[in-house]
């Protein structure tokens, strides 16, 4: 640090020290695993490392929402400005996750192939961000599965299309969104419409995906549902 007259200069090492310590005081309520997790999203981002963006982003989005109700509204602000890209909530559900247009257009700018590829299926399958298009939202935490939309297998489709063209890019992601409409097409309880509705979705999975290694559990549910021995509540209110 320098002093020339009443004014003080800072060199860019000293700058660079600061800042960081006031982000760290900022954001002294964010565990220093998430505060680190917090830089390397930024570093990546600045870098248009976009997989890893995504991949740290990811991650804090399941252990940061923890730690947002003890955020002071300043704090929670400087967290909000230091996740460009996030979504930041804690009214009345708590969320920390990918903004699908912001990463869309990133991967525009600045992404490969693979990273287009990769934010377009995620755009069509999060359209608002937080909730998958098969699932309507009841309630803060919980809603019901839109069989008959098309939309499961739609986004099994479009999840093991980007696998095949891509097998070795963003393969946790791909792999936990695979297993979460899996487990919507064999497990769900809890359908939004008619036993029609579900039973042209499982018909519609069995026929486009033959050789899926879900297809005995789906044909399963079938059987069940044409025996009237489903466990699936049709026209369900979750809660």
């Amino acid at each position: 640090m320098q002093r020339t007259g009443q004014v003080t200069v800072l060199r860019s090492g000293e700058m660079t020290r600061l800042s960081l310590g006031f982000f760290i005081v900022a954001l002294l309520q964010v565990p220093a695993s998430d505060r680190a997790a917090i830089a390397r999203y930024q570093a990546a981002i600045k870098s248009g490392s976009i997989e890893a963006a995504f991949t740290e982003l990811r991650s804090l989005g399941a252990t940061l929402p923890r730690v947002l109700e003890s955020l002071s509204d300043s704090e929670f602000k400087q967290l909000e400005r230091d996740l460009p890209g996030a979504v930041v909530n804690r009214e009345e559900v708590l969320v920390v996750a990918p903004e699908a247009d912001y990463f869309v257009n990133l991967a525009t700018s600045r992404g490969d192939a693979a990273d287009r590829r990769f934010f377009a299926t995620f755009k069509m399958v999060y359209p608002d961000n937080t909730w998958p298009a098969y699932f309507v939202q009841q309630t803060d935490y919980s809603g019901c599965t839109a069989f008959g939309s098309g939309k499961l297998v739609e986004a099994y489709r479009l999840w093991s299309d980007f696998q095949k063209a891509f097998p070795n890019r963003y393969g946790t992601a791909v792999r936990n969104e695979l297993a979460r409409v899996s487990n919507e097409l064999t497990q769900s309880t809890c359908a939004c419409g008619d036993a029609p509705s579900i039973r042209s979705e499982l018909q519609r999975f069995i026929r486009e995906f033959p050789t899926s290694s879900i297809r005995a559990r789906v044909e399963e549910r079938l059987k069940a549902l044409e025996a009237g021995k489903s466990d699936i509540r049709l026209g369900c209110i979750s809660g």
